[in-house]
């Protein structure tokens, strides 16, 4: 059993393979889900359906691959750090992640000076990249460089003021050493929190190297197309565009033992067929399904749905330097135009939650005093819109991304219940690239998606979307009170603590009354698995990880 599960109770029986094949996946391949899972708890074969398939496997290349690109490279590479795993309460067979507690993964230990300023890490002694080559400290700093030299890096903004310039930041101090230093000791936590999530893949510098040219300086393009450049767990075996994806074990990979040797993503468009694949016995998991799904799902005993408090939400992000919502008191309205209990009930069928703000109550040191909130009022919404100078109402457009059902629903109800409060508000649907374009360069009026913090460090909650000139600032929303406030909370070293607590708070009140986005609703996960199949575990980043997965 790995070092880093969760204590578990029991181990259930082996997994039976499937005894049904759906016609949609029959000529995916001659193995099923589950396949010759061996009494030694192992598991042959893993088949997950999923809506998306991304032929990109560079993390800097800035190419949207969807959630099997992100999911695909956490699965492929190693993070210096992770967090630690706690057993769900409902559950000892799953975990979530601890976001504030942290555990070496690449490295083994490291130290913090006296200031707060200097982290020495130290790596582990003989891991070995996919193509065999000892991870060292050159990988780390040359990883760093690559990221901060590639303008479509999400590093460079996910960093933002903690690391600015890594050939000053980081330093090697032998081959198993390096340094990084920080310009506040109360980004420490953020640090830590980034080098175990999102953007913090390590390369193998040496097989990226002999691949370099001038036109590709850091084997960024080569790189996307030849997927076995990390020091992660599992490999890209093949790709078939349309079809499927396999995973397979790195035989290199010695941090913990991996139940699960092979992983087939099959790519199923329709949601409802990716929820009857589990529920049929032809897959061992089902992604991106809709809640309406998951609950034609729930009463079965061969399915798992979690429960989990998770960070993901849907919002509503007004832009805020386009009329009607460059006007303060019409996004208050908006957000008293919105049936969240009916959102709720009807569109998630209870699995959503109601939140008021960016933080987690979870969070150590949390204060939630004073917060603006907003409740479903049309009466007060008319008050709001006819003291901004519109009386007989306002028409905007609510702009979505094709093929996000629970996200087309919600459109429908704030549509509706928003007419009663003087809203008209007209629906339109892009396909996913224009409106990604569109939202990073602020050309609609409001938007609706899904969205979260990967990072959950309270510093990088507040500004992942209100970063000034960002693309990621979705509502286009700058506020010097604001930043004021994350300034000041900045000064005290401990940012968890009662008192960084209390000034987290004063920015969150500048947020929730300045209103930039709506906080619809809190989210649940979106996948089922089979009963036959432990170790789901939560993550900040929403998706799968395999490496602690096993038969139950």
């Amino acid at each position: 059993m790995s070092a880093d599960r969760p204590p578990r109770r029991r181990r259930l029986r082996t997994i039976l393979a499937a005894a049904v094949a759906a016609l949609t996946l029959a000529a995916c391949g001659a193995e099923g889900p589950g396949e010759a899972a061996g009494a030694d708890g192992t598991i042959d074969q893993l088949v997950v359906t999923t809506s998306s398939q991304t032929l990109d496997f560079a993390a800097d290349t800035g190419v949207n691959g969807g959630i099997n690109k992100a999911e695909v490279l956490v699965n492929t590479h190693g993070y210096l750090l992770q967090n630690a795993n706690v057993p769900l309460e409902s559950d000892p067979t799953a975990y979530r992640q601890d976001v504030f507690t942290f555990e070496g993964q690449l490295a083994e230990s490291w130290e913090v000076s006296d200031d707060g300023l200097t982290y020495t890490f130290t790596l582990r002694d003989g891991i070995l990249s996919h193509a065999g080559n000892e991870l060292t400290a050159d990988d780390v700093l040359w990883s760093y460089e690559r990221k901060f030299a590639t303008p479509t890096s999400t590093a460079i903004s996910v960093l933002a003021d903690i690391v600015t310039d890594p050939a000053e930041q980081f330093a090697k101090v032998d081959d198993r050493t390096f340094t990084i230093t920080i310009p506040k000791a109360s980004y420490g936590f953020d640090l830590l929190s980034i080098l175990a999530n999102s953007t913090a893949q390590i390369y193998d510098s040496t097989l990226l190297k002999q691949h370099a040219t001038p036109e590709d300086p850091y084997a960024v393009t080569w790189s996307a197309t030849n997927p076995q450049h990390g020091f992660g767990p599992y490999m890209v075996e093949s790709v078939t565009p349309n079809e499927e994806t396999v995973l397979v074990a790195n035989p290199n990979w010695t941090l913990s033992e991996l139940a699960v040797q092979r992983i087939v993503y099959r790519i199923v468009q329709d949601p409802a067929t990716r929820a009857n694949s589990v529920l049929l016995g032809d897959a061992d998991i089902a992604e991106q399904l809709r809640p309406s799904d998951q609950q034609a799902l729930a009463a079965s005993e061969d399915v798992k749905l979690y429960t989990v408090d998770s960070n993901e939400m849907a919002i509503m992000p007004m832009v805020v330097n386009k009329a009607p919502f460059d006007n303060v008191l019409v996004r208050q309205a908006m957000a008293h135009a919105i049936p969240y209990d009916r959102i709720i009930s009807d569109v998630y069928g209870g699995r959503a939650t109601r939140r008021h703000s960016m933080l987690p109550e979870n969070q150590p040191g949390y204060d939630g005093s004073g917060l603006s909130s907003y409740d479903h009022d049309p009466q007060r919404a008319r008050e709001l819109l006819a003291e901004a100078g519109h009386p007989d109402g306002v028409t905007f457009t609510l702009t979505i991304a094709a093929g996000i059902p629970d996200i087309e629903d919600t459109a429908v109800q704030i549509q509706t219940a928003a007419a009663e409060a003087g809203f008209t508000v007209e629906i339109e649907t892009l396909p996913s690239p224009a409106f990604a374009e569109a939202r990073a360069n602020g050309t609609m009026q409001a938007f609706l998606q899904r969205d979260y913090s990967v990072v959950m460090a309270p510093l990088y909650q507040l500004s992942v979307w209100t970063q000034p000139d960002s693309r990621i600032n979705w509502a286009k929303w700058e506020d010097p009170d604001y930043y004021a406030a994350l300034d000041a909370a900045t000064e005290i070293a401990d940012p968890l603590s009662d008192e960084a607590g209390v000034r987290w708070n004063a920015a969150e009140r500048v947020l929730t009354e300045q209103l930039p986005w709506v906080f619809v609703t809190g989210l649940q996960p979106s996948q089922a698995f089979s009963s036959s199949i432990a170790g789901y575990g939560w993550r900040s980043d929403n998706i799968l990880s395999f490496r602690l997965m096993e038969p139950a």
